[in-house]
């Protein structure tokens, strides 16, 4: 199973669950984090991630996008694996046996979680 069908396979899967906790202001989505194609600027209250740090090599870039879509006072949260977790092994054998190792989380990309930034044009490129 190819990781797109995965995401589109648990993104269905919530969308269900929440369909029956009836939260009719609230959606599972797949998207590109690195563009936040489709969604508007500041229209959401939460962005959520899970497994999303480790693959994305441009932190500060993700976490731009992410505040740019979220209203004043949004929240961003996620879950993400640490370098020991068994992913990494994995991660690796898929990737024809070559060592990928876990990106560091920077200063720059914890900054941009602590302090909303001004408007830019381009940020989606």
């Amino acid at each position: 199973m190819l990781a797109t069908d995965l995401s589109t396979k648990m993104v269905e899967g919530a969308n269900r669950r929440i369909q029956d906790c009836c939260f009719g202001n609230v959606q599972a989505r797949v998207l590109d984090a690195m563009t936040m194609e489709g969604v508007e600027e500041e229209s959401m209250d939460v962005v959520t991630f899970v497994g999303l740090l480790e693959t994305i090599p441009d932190l500060p870039r993700l976490f731009r996008n992410m505040a740019a879509v979220l209203k004043p006072g949004g929240i961003v949260a996620g879950t993400t694996s640490n370098g020991n977790c068994p992913w990494y092994g994995l991660r690796a054998l898929l990737h024809r046996g070559k060592l990928m190792p876990a990106p560091a989380i920077t200063s720059p990309a914890a900054s941009c979680m602590r302090s909303r930034p001004p408007p830019a044009s381009g940020r989606r490129g």
